[in-house]
C-alpha cells in the first residue's frame, strides 16, 4: 500500500531563510527512514488566495526580496 502526503506552507516573507533551513533539517531527516520511495520539495512563486481562487483569477506572485 503507497501513501502520499502533501503540505502547503505559507510563510512570511521575513522567516522565509529560517523555513527554508528548517525544510533542509527535515529532508535529511526524512531521506533516513525506511520505506520512503519518494521525497520532493517544490518551492512556490505565488501565494495561495482563497478569494481570488472562489473569482476564479490567477494567483498573485510572490515578490523576490
Amino acid at each position: 500500500m503507497s501513501f502520499t502526503e502533501l503540505c502547503i506552507y505559507q510563510v512570511k516573507p521575513q522567516k522565509a531563510a529560517e523555513f527554508e533551513a528548517l525544510m533542509l533539517e527535515a529532508k535529511h531527516f526524512l531521506e533516513k527512514q525506511e520505506g520512503l520511495l519518494f521525497l520532493r520539495f517544490i518551492k512556490r512563486g505565488y501565494r495561495i488566495d482563497m478569494e481570488q481562487i472562489k473569482e476564479g483569477l490567477p494567483p498573485l506572485a510572490i515578490p523576490v526580496l
